[in-house]
């Protein structure tokens, strides 16, 4: 499993989802421009949002597959999320996966929350490689994986699903040599040299 993980970072909280993200999470989810990227279901109904806070998203933290906290500011409003996902712990990698809320774009959230939760990723005993996939089309999502310091890798034919149809996927890495080597110091996301997450648990497969 993961463990029970909550990351602050200047201004900005990694938490895991409770009840009260059940609305904002029901606004963001069927959000246009989301919808356009992200095969989620639409609508997205209050049910699901509310399976997620309640449920979901804490099942599969235990069972290993993933980690999906919510990004909220220091008032704890909820600003969007961000997550660990297709985790293969015998190959020791993940994927991150992130979206923020419209009136939240714009401000390096994405970016910065991305960056924090594949460094911590990175930093566990059993992570070696994260990666973030993107539609050619999905200019913000590149933008996010070059300002975080991941590599681009190339493109996965036909790799992924949106509503539209199949679509070709950008494939973008960050491995644990990059941050000994000093890459995420070299791009200008405001993301920390050193996490210091409040665990509860140890990291198992």
């Amino acid at each position: 499993m993961f463990p029970l993980t909550r990351l602050v970072v200047d201004d900005l909280v990694f938490r895991p989802f409770g009840k009260d993200d059940t609305e904002p999470l029901v606004i963001g989810c069927n959000d246009p421009e989301l919808q356009r990227w992200l095969p989620l279901p639409f609508p997205y109904t209050r049910e699901l949002a509310s399976a997620w806070v309640t449920t979901e998203a804490e099942r599969r933290r235990v069972e290993g597959e993933g980690l999906h906290l919510a990004i909220a500011d220091a008032a704890d409003q909820f600003l969007g999320n961000v997550s660990l996902k297709k985790t293969h712990w015998r190959h020791g990698h993940t994927e991150v996966g992130y979206w923020v809320m419209p009136a939240a774009r714009g401000r390096g959230i994405a970016t910065a929350a991305a960056g924090t939760l594949s460094r911590w990723a990175l930093q566990q005993e059993r992570i070696f490689r994260v990666e973030l996939t993107a539609a050619p089309g999905d200019i913000a999502s590149q933008r996010v994986a070059e300002k975080a310091g991941f590599s681009f890798e190339g493109i996965a034919r036909s790799g992924g699903i949106i509503h539209s149809g199949r679509t070709d996927l950008k494939i973008y890495s960050l491995i644990r040599a990059d941050l000994d080597r000093g890459v995420q110091r070299a791009t200008n996301s405001p993301l920390p040299t050193d996490l210091a997450p409040t665990l509860d648990g140890d990291v198992a497969g």
